[in-house]
Formats: C-alpha cells, structure tokens, sequence
C-alpha cells in the first residue's frame, strides 16, 4: 500500500461525488460521452459502517443529517 493511501482512501470518495461539476461548476452528466457515475461510500472517522451515496447533494443531504458533522462545526 502507498504511503499515500491513508489519506486518498477519504479523500478520493469526497472527490469523486462532485464529478457532475466541471472546473466552473457547472453540472455535467457526461464525460467524453460516457456517463458520469458519481456514486460512492464514505467511512466517517469512528463509524463502522460506512454512508452510501449517489451524488453529492445526496453526500452532502446525509452528512447534515448526522450529529458528527454538527458537532465537528
């Protein structure tokens, strides 16, 4: 496993759920004619299960939901 890893593994699932928006934030669907799939899970620090989701404004819907992002702001 690289040393960079650690962090890419939470990171990258963040990422990955804002590819329907390009660099000005516009939202896209497709990427070179492919469509874009912006699905993923998330593991929350202390959490054993992780949160699925389809997009990020599903991401972002579960995460104002939990008191761990309250509490961490």
């Amino acid at each position: 496993e690289s040393p960079c890893a650690s962090c890419h593994v939470v990171l990258d699932p963040l990422g990955f759920a804002f590819l329907n928006y390009d660099a000005i934030g516009r939202y896209v669907s497709e990427e070179q004619g492919l469509p874009i799939d912006a699905s993923g899970s998330l593991r929350l620090p202390g959490e054993s299960t992780p949160i699925s989701f389809a997009d990020a404004v599903d991401l972002t819907q579960q995460l104002s939901e939990g008191e761990q992002v309250g509490e961490c702001l």
